[in-house]
């Protein structure tokens, strides 16, 4: 067993109500986390013949809770992320409206971290329970047990009561810092909790899962799906350790680290916004979007620390799009982020609907005696009792609640709007019913999502190109010195992302309409590269968004950092950790490998090249570009920064035809066919995937050539 692993992966049936263990050994192939989880989907839900499985509230579906070898040591920003899986219940496509595409989501804190003290490298949950129940797992002893109000009355709680009420069970009421004995051990933690609140409990397409304070897997509608098997929450609590084959290795990495790429407050090599102990700007100090007395708070060996905890008591460790109700007051946006996560809400998915919602009630449509008839409080909008009223629709399903909680695309559908919405940009949702963070410009964006399976949520590109920012001339930094040019910054990326498949050029990072522009092979390649890299680096490897990757900083001479081939950071805490000899080429061809099962698991489901298409807006609008970006783009023959106002002013759109050269192009790269977007025999048996190959040529969806 390498370091890392603890070897074992808990298997939980529901309906059986058997517990048993899987072998890490038989998957360490796949890297950990989201490799892991799609490798045991596949023998347990695909093999067996639920390959046909479309309705994520279907009690055949598995769902996968997967720690990485990371969790639980001390790499910065990778030791608490935790990976969810399975087929989910946001995603919609016109030809099958009840598909949810097998699907990822994942949280952070302190659980995976937990779950690895406790032995255990995942678990894998089937089935259905007969009444609600809850897993208890104290180091090797794992017991299901009833949620229920002739058990342990879990069910009926939200997702804060019922944390509390398991720290209770478990451990009593002791305070932090007192000493738990167990009987593997003792510790000083509470036991580590996914629960789901009264919107999970009712099946909600935007029921999220949520752990501590506003640790959220929200994406996916994971919470649903656990409600439709009846399971509540998970508890875990552990006693012993995380193996780590080379402690020194490991350390003097961290140092490095320190050393080469993060800030000096004593002596700061630059000074501007984006200067931060480690790269990410924004991130340095903490990250909230509440106001008031606060402590920093960061998940298991995070450095970052982008969570906050308030003297308020209110949104505690909630920040981003936990923010989305926009209050009068502070106090009361902080109190609304408490409110969907105690009802285990999509924050994502209710902002969405909560759009939605304003837009219809602006029509007439939608009010008090119209046409969909709603008593919510609008005169309060941006009052908490608004929040409340609007959290109780989603979660209890109360009248036209019982719409929206399906989520805007079906509702809309449902309507008779859907094609107007799409068309006409009132619903900005590019592919699969997702709404997007709008980062139209940055199309590679666009472009995985397309091809994915949901709203990638992804800041790979999108943080290196933000970190240059100050640095870009002509930026509205007014900065004129020490600047950065737009061919530099794809030279960068370009020697930094090298990829598996495709040609390695800067042309790849070229963002405009020209031929090396957003159609070309080399944005294909990029799409690629992506694609494969955070499949294994962030989703298997559990490396955060919020930190990684760093393949620029301001933090040095030439602006690399220490991501990316030539520096390979995340590759030397791996290899530290489990005792590998991995290169960067090695953790991408994983990347690749675990790709490809996630699309032969899409293909079985019913995706074809046919049906990945954009919504019609995307072909007549630019869309609504949040925030302040810039790209690179090669135009009349010479580099250049574009900004907002640009991407604005010339107003690029995804022309149909572009995107299908494009697809082209894509498919080509990777080995698929590009009349159906299916994977060729070659391609998988190149990747050790026979058994895969064989599986799809029976099923008659195995790519020719």
């Amino acid at each position: 067993m390498s370091g890392g692993y603890t070897g074992k992966i808990l298997r939980v049936d529901l309906t059986s109500g058997t517990i048993s263990t899987i072998n890490t050994s038989d998957y360490e192939e796949w890297g950990g986390g989201h490799g892991i989880g799609s490798a045991i989907f596949w023998d347990l839900a695909v093999v067996p013949g639920n390959w046909d499985l479309m309705d994520g509230f279907d009690e055949r579906n598995v769902v996968t809770i997967m720690a990485s070898p990371l969790c639980g040591t001390m790499v910065p920003s990778a030791g608490g992320r935790t990976e969810i899986q399975g087929v989910g219940v946001q995603a919609y496509s016109k030809e099958c409206p009840n598909t949810g595409w097998f699907n990822r989501s994942n949280h952070g804190g302190r659980f995976s971290a937990e779950l690895k003290y406790a032995g255990w490298d995942g678990i894998a949950i089937e089935g259905k329970a007969s009444v609600p129940v809850w897993i208890n797992i104290i180091d090797d002893d794992v017991e299901i047990r009833d949620a229920s109000a002739e058990g342990d009355k879990l069910w009926g709680l939200d997702v804060y009561q019922t944390q509390q009420e398991i720290w209770r069970i478990v451990a009593g009421d002791y305070r932090y810092g007192e000493w738990i004995k167990l009987a593997g051990g003792d510790t000083t933690q509470r036991p580590a909790v996914e629960a789901i609140g009264p919107a999970g409990e009712n099946k909600s397409r935007l029921g999220a899962i949520v752990h501590d304070g506003g640790n959220g897997a929200g994406h996916g509608g994971f919470g649903g799906i656990w409600g439709s098997k009846n399971l509540k929450a998970i508890g875990v609590i552990g006693t012993g350790g995380v193996p780590v084959d080379d402690p020194k290795a490991l350390v003097d990495t961290r140092r490095w680290q320190i050393d080469n790429y993060s800030y000096d407050v004593d002596n700061p090599f630059r000074q501007t916004p984006t200067t931060a102990p480690w790269v990410r700007p924004g991130y340095s100090s903490g990250y909230g979007f509440g106001r008031g007395m606060r402590r920093y708070s960061a998940c298991r060996a995070c450095l970052v620390a982008c969570r906050g905890r308030y003297a308020s008591g209110l949104q505690s460790e909630s920040n981003c799009m936990d923010t989305w109700f926009r209050a009068a007051t502070t106090e009361e946006s902080q109190q609304g982020a408490d409110q969907i996560q105690r009802y285990g809400i999509d924050a994502y998915g209710i902002s969405g609907v909560n759009s939605y919602v304003a837009v219809l009630n602006k029509a007439g449509i939608l009010g008090p005696g119209k046409q969909i008839d709603c008593d919510l409080p609008f005169s309060q909008s941006t009052h908490m009792a608004y929040a409340r009223a609007f959290c109780d629709l989603i979660a209890y399903r109360q009248g036209v609640g019982n719409d929206m909680t399906e989520g805007v695309i079906r509702w809309s559908a449902k309507l008779g709007r859907l094609e107007e919405d799409l068309t006409d940009g009132t619903l900005q949702f590019p592919a699969w019913g997702q709404k997007t963070h709008h980062y139209f410009p940055g199309n590679e964006w666009c472009w995985a999502e397309l091809v994915s399976e949901r709203d990638i949520n992804e800041h790979d590109f999108q943080y290196s190109w933000r970190c240059l920012q100050p640095f870009a001339a002509g930026s509205f930094s007014g900065i004129t010195k020490d600047y950065v040019s737009a061919e530099q910054a794809a030279n960068i990326m370009a020697e930094k992302c090298v990829p598996i498949v495709g040609e390695n050029s800067p042309f790849n990072w070229d963002h405009g309409h020209g031929s090396t522009g957003i159609y070309s092979r080399g944005r294909a390649t990029a799409v690629g590269y992506f694609r494969h890299s955070t499949r294994f680096y962030k989703q298997s490897l559990g490396f955060c968004d919020a930190a990684w990757p760093q393949y620029v900083t301001s933090n040095t001479p030439d602006f690399r950092g220490p991501s990316g081939a030539d520096t390979e950071a995340e590759i030397k805490y791996f290899n530290a950790v489990t005792g590998n000899n991995f290169t960067w080429a090695d953790g991408m061809k994983v990347g690749r490998k675990i790709w490809n099962l996630d699309r032969a698991i899409w293909i079985l489901q019913g995706r074809h090249r046919d049906n990945e298409i954009f919504a019609p807006y995307m072909h007549t609008d630019i869309g609504r570009i949040s925030g302040i970006y810039m790209f690179p783009v090669y135009l009349d023959g010479k580099w250049q920064w574009w900004f907002n106002a640009d991407f604005k002013e010339n107003k690029p759109v995804f022309t149909a035809a572009g995107a299908e050269e494009f697809k082209t192009h894509f498919y080509d790269l990777e080995g698929w066919d590009t009349s159906s977007g299916w994977p060729k025999r070659k391609t998988l048996e190149d990747l050790g995937m026979k058994n895969v190959a064989d599986l799809l040529a029976a099923k008659g969806k195995l790519g020719s050539g």
